[in-house]
């Protein structure tokens, strides 16, 4: 095993993914520890926490092994482009994902789901809800109440993930001032 690494240790990115594709988990070990500090340092510049940096690293890490398949070298460099924009994109991801939840944190539109609601209650959210103008009802009742993610809301709803987060915004903002 150690001869092997030793030996593996020599070659450059495009070989050791040669033998990475080929399923060898030492030639895995090795792209692992060539590319993981670049990586922490790209994801902890984004992030607050040091634990969410690692998080990152390690889904970009197991993105890479489940795409490896599909990912054609064409040039020196190119695979380590590819793990640091996959670092980048799920950084941002997951600020996104911060903002979304602080915005539904302030902006609060009872859940009958997760919490007490009484019966009238229940009856003034869903009043609520139908007097939305269209689309705006079938975002939150889709995102907020089916838990559907954002990918889907936008493809039912005919426009872009960004375009539905703001609608979304908008949606419970009325509701929350239609229920106060």
């Amino acid at each position: 095993m150690e001869s092997t690494t030793s030996s593996l240790r020599a070659l450059t990115t495009q070989s050791l993914l040669g033998h990475a594709r080929e399923g060898n988990n030492s030639a895995w070990k090795l792209i692992l520890l060539r590319y993981k500090m670049t990586l922490m340092v790209d994801a902890r510049r984004k992030l607050p926490s040091l634990e969410e940096a690692e998080d990152v690293v390690q889904n970009a890490f197991m993105h890479a092994v489940s795409t490896i398949r599909n990912f054609e070298y064409r040039e020196e460099g190119a695979f380590r482009k590819f793990l640091r924009s996959t670092v980048t994109n799920r950084c941002i991801d997951l600020a996104r994902a911060r903002r979304e939840q602080e915005s539904v944190e302030i902006l609060h539109v009872p859940d009958p789901k997760c919490e007490q609601v009484s019966p009238s209650e229940f009856t003034e959210v869903v009043d609520a809800i139908e007097a939305l103008p269209a689309p705006l009802g079938d975002i939150v009742l889709m995102r907020k109440y089916e838990s559907k993610p954002w990918s889907e809301v936008a493809e039912l709803v005919g426009t872009s993930e960004g375009a539905v987060r703001r609608k979304y915004v908008e949606a419970i903002g009325i509701l929350q001032r239609q229920l106060s």
